[in-house]
């Protein structure tokens, strides 16, 4: 499976209407609140927006409200051990006028359970499932039969610690890459960004200006960029590939992986290419070549992100 990115998701309002989320905003609002509490490698505010993009796509059927994903971004946020950048970003929004209907006690099942954490946590379905079996048994032990979606989803991020904190002896990953694999890492054509513990992704950034520089002889043309993308293919599945096998023998967790293209639409702009239905085909290319130069070729999910 593969998915193109926007930078605008579809979600509902206070009022119930669809409206857009625009995710590059909710990066910066992210970045200011991680600057405004004195962070300043803020690689987690860009991957927090990444897994609020992720959840939003993987739950299409039903549209999250702002609410929802101003939960899930404190809950992120704190859950990584950033809880002074969580009240931050919380004084920032609107308050929440449906805290106290999720704090009123319900009935649970565990498919309720599941959907909760599937919506309330940026886990794959596997690990939805998994975390509800654990949340129903404690539940069940202490004998509580009515409970608030804000408990099931804590007593789930204990687990979750938990489960993170194992160790593990695993090969690391760059010493498994091909050598034209390293050296465009070396290059900065290829990135793989930083990622939390507790909430691992894979993310691989491409960089389009480098890209230009170390394959296209610096000229960006539909015809060079289609053939960089080409040679560059078999690096980039070397590299998903490494990293996958890392992370499945450290036990992380199973969610797509991330390719993003920064800037991409300011690199073309940089070479000369200012027009947007211009640039629109230069997108339309390299998704066309990723999906059957990499994705084609990949045994999992790749999102992929044009900032």
């Amino acid at each position: 499976m593969i998915h193109f990115a926007t930078e605008c998701l579809r979600i509902q309002d206070g009022k119930g209407y669809p409206c857009k989320l625009d995710i590059g905003e909710l990066e910066r609002e992210l970045l200011d609140s991680f600057q405004t509490q004195g962070f300043r490698d803020v690689w987690m505010a860009e991957e927090t927006a990444l897994m609020v993009e992720e959840q939003v796509r993987a739950n299409s059927a039903k549209l999250y409200s702002r609410a929802e994903i101003d939960r899930l971004v404190k809950t992120v946020l704190e859950a990584s051990g950033y809880c002074d950048v969580a009240r931050e970003y919380a004084s920032r929004r609107v308050p929440d006028p449906l805290a106290s209907a999720r704090a009123a006690m319900c009935a649970w099942t565990t498919a309720s359970l599941t959907e909760n954490l599937r919506r309330s946590l940026p886990v794959g379905e596997a690990k939805a499932e998994s975390l509800a079996a654990k949340v129903a048994v404690a539940l069940e032990r202490d004998g509580l039969r009515l409970v608030s979606e804000d408990l099931t989803t804590a007593l789930a991020l204990h687990f979750l610690v938990n489960e993170s904190a194992t160790p593990s002896g695993a090969v690391c990953w760059r010493d498994n890459l091909a050598e034209g694999t390293s050296a465009l890492l070396e290059h900065g054509v290829l990135r793989v960004m930083p990622c939390s513990a507790l909430f691992p992704r894979i993310r691989v950034s491409l960089g389009v200006a480098a890209l230009g520089e170390q394959l296209c002889g610096g000229w960006l043309s539909e015809i060079a960029l289609g053939q960089a993308i080409v040679k560059l293919a078999p690096a980039l599945l070397d590299l998903l590939k490494a990293l996958r096998d890392d992370w499945a023998a450290k036990r992380m967790m199973d969610g797509p992986a991330h390719l993003l293209l920064p800037r991409f639409r300011e690199c073309l702009a940089d070479a000369g290419i200012v027009s947007r239905p211009v640039q629109n085909q230069f997108q339309d290319l390299l998704s066309r070549l990723l999906r059957d130069e990499v994705q084609a070729h990949l045994p999992f999910a790749l999102n992929i992100s044009f900032r």
